[in-house]
C-alpha cells in the first residue's frame, strides 16, 4: 500500500513534477496513477472484482491540472 501512495518510478509525469518542484523549491503536487496500479486494476479485474475510478470533487489545485482520484470497489 505504501508503494501505491508514493511517487514511483514507473510514474514518469510524477517523478519529473517532482524533481521540477525540487529544483524551483516548490511544494510536490499530488502523484499521478503509475503503471503499477493499472496493472493492479487488471489484476483484479480478472478475478472478476469491478474497479472503477472515480474523480474527486475539482478543487483549485485541480483546475490547475492536478489529477486526483479514489477508487470504488465493487462486487
Amino acid at each position: 500500500l505504501q508503494e501505491m501512495l508514493t511517487i514511483k518510478s514507473d510514474d514518469v509525469l510524477g517523478r519529473a513534477n517532482a524533481y521540477d518542484a525540487i529544483i524551483r523549491g516548490l511544494p510536490f503536487k499530488a502523484p499521478h496513477l503509475p503503471a503499477s496500479f493499472n496493472v493492479l486494476v487488471s489484476e483484479l479485474k480478472s478475478l472478476g472484482l469491478s474497479i472503477d475510478l472515480v474523480g474527486t470533487q475539482e478543487s483549485k489545485e485541480d483546475k490547475e491540472g492536478e489529477d486526483k482520484y479514489k477508487t470504488e470497489i465493487t462486487r
